[in-house]
């Protein structure tokens, strides 16, 4: 149960990462020497993952539970993940590269696209930051305390204008999440 809970998660995490419509043919796309760096997904190879990870994962519970049913040493007869899944790639007349690459680009993107969340809630916090020290220095009378809160707002607006900068030098990959 929990690892379909697993298969039907990751298909849920990686269906931002497709491309194409219903019906439309989409050539596969396994990356190349003269390929772009980073290939878009299908939703072909969502399905390709999903079927390959299923397979995999329910062979391994069918040989856990069988092993927990006849007794003796599970480790002894239940394969590793990566080992299960190329089986199953196999079984299946998927290729083991273009699996792999669906595999690594969906692991890829969806870290892409946590580095931009983590970003954006960075950004966020800096300038809920920054509304607070621009209150307290409305309310400062220290002179001294106004300029300690001033350049800590200056800080803050250096930090802010290189995220900002980051995020125009990035390439946001919009489609692809």
């Amino acid at each position: 149960m929990l690892r379909s809970a697993l298969v039907v998660a990751t298909a849920v995490a990686a269906i931002s990462g497709c491309r194409g419509r219903p019906g439309e043919a989409v050539a596969p796309q396994v990356p190349t020497e003269a390929s772009a760096p980073h290939p878009k997904l299908t939703a072909e190879d969502l399905q390709i993952l999903i079927a390959v990870k299923g397979k995999a994962l329910r062979q391994l519970d069918d040989t856990l539970t069988a092993s927990e049913n006849e007794g003796g040493d599970v480790l002894s007869r239940v394969k590793d993940l990566g080992a299960a899944e190329r089986e199953a790639a196999l079984a299946l007349g998927i290729s083991w590269k273009r699996y792999s690459w669906v595999k690594e680009e969906i692991a890829r993107t969806l870290s892409e696209q946590r580095q931009r969340e983590d970003a954006e809630l960075l950004t966020l916090e800096l300038r809920r930051s920054k509304e607070d020290l621009e209150t307290q220095l409305g309310r400062s009378t220290d002179e001294a305390g106004r300029e300690f809160l001033q350049a800590q707002i200056s800080t803050l607006d250096q930090q802010l204008a290189a995220m900002e900068r980051e995020r125009a030098l990035a390439p946001v990959e919009t489609e692809q999440l």
